[in-house]
């Protein structure tokens, strides 16, 4: 508690529910994206160089969302039961938001308006909830195809080609990994993400012997093409294992559950969204297209009742 001289703060019963929100749909969404990740490299073989990481990856942050949501949906009940601030008989196994007399209301399936009740709102807040969360994943400057693990041998969950510079077979020199240090700290090692103060390899992308492999191709050498390559930073433990895999020509992955970003607050990100007053211009864009829609399907249902019943 702090004193200031006009006034009291205290952290109120309400604050406390919407900080169980926040930590609830931050801790779900996290968990979601690790998960996804570890079924795309252990069961599906998935790296973010390949061809199906921008699918998966938008799947697992639309799963995550909506996950986020019902977990934030449910944490305030639960934590005040848990509390005593209600008892448990009065707990409503569809609500969530407890307002200031302690009784459970029922709170929407994602960004609040909504009846849960009514299954064509519940899929349209379902709906709503996963889009709205992949627009805040882009937002906060995630890619799709970074849920996926990396592949050693090719540009990882982290590469931003503005943190490259061009490259040819010979090593970087003194001059480019100072430059390549800078960006490894603004982005980290391309495969783990991986931050630290210096010491980066300029990693060549796509490595030295593959690209001489892919340049020696007919059709390459027919018209002259050259593979062209980029150096990026990769810190040195991402580096050997690189350098294991290329000589034994075998596919490692690397996995980066502790590698943290903004996107990663999708979750929590989400529920700020959804505790704004008013949901402003969100609110004004979708909720009343799904208040239409809605009203749609009670009309087509009243139409297919007054039908059964000629």
């Amino acid at each position: 508690m702090t004193k200031y001289p006009d006034r009291e703060w205290r952290f109120s019963q309400e604050d406390w529910l919407k900080a169980s929100r926040l930590t609830a749909g931050g801790v779900t969404f996290l968990l979601t994206l690790s998960a996804s990740q570890f079924l795309q490299g252990r069961l599906l073989g998935i790296s973010a160089a390949s061809r199906a990481a921008t699918f998966a990856g938008m799947l697992s942050v639309s799963t995550g969302s909506m996950l986020a949501s019902l977990a934030a949906d449910e944490a305030p009940a639960t934590l005040s039961v848990a509390l005593g601030w209600v008892p448990e008989k009065d707990r409503r196994r569809k609500g969530s938001v407890i307002d200031k007399r302690g009784s459970i209301s029922s709170s929407t399936f994602s960004l609040l308006g909504y009846d849960a009740g009514k299954k064509e709102e519940r899929l349209l807040g379902a709906a709503r909830t996963a889009l709205v969360g992949m627009l805040l994943f882009k937002g906060l400057g995630g890619r799709f195809s970074g849920v996926a693990p990396s592949n050693v041998a090719q540009p990882g969950a982290f590469f931003n080609v503005r943190g490259t510079l061009p490259a040819g077979l010979e090593y970087a020199s003194p001059k480019q990994k100072r430059r390549l240090d800078m960006f490894g700290w603004v982005y980290g090692c391309h495969t783990c993400g991986r931050r630290q103060m210096g010491d980066y390899v300029g990693d060549h992308m796509p490595p030295r012997k593959v690209a001489v492999e892919m340049s020696r191709r007919w059709w390459r050498r027919l018209l002259g093409i050259r593979v062209k390559q980029r150096f990026t930073p990769q810190c040195r433990p991402c580096s050997s294992i690189q350098s294991a895999a290329v000589r034994s020509d075998r596919r490692i992955l690397v996995y980066h559950y502790l590698s943290l970003r903004r996107y990663h607050a999708t979750g929590a990100v989400l529920e700020v969204v959804s505790l704004l007053p008013g949901q402003g211009m969100l609110d004004g864009l979708i909720h009343q297209n799904v208040e239409q829609v809605s009203a749609w399907w009670r009309r087509k249902g009243r139409a297919e009742g007054d039908w059964q019943r000629r």
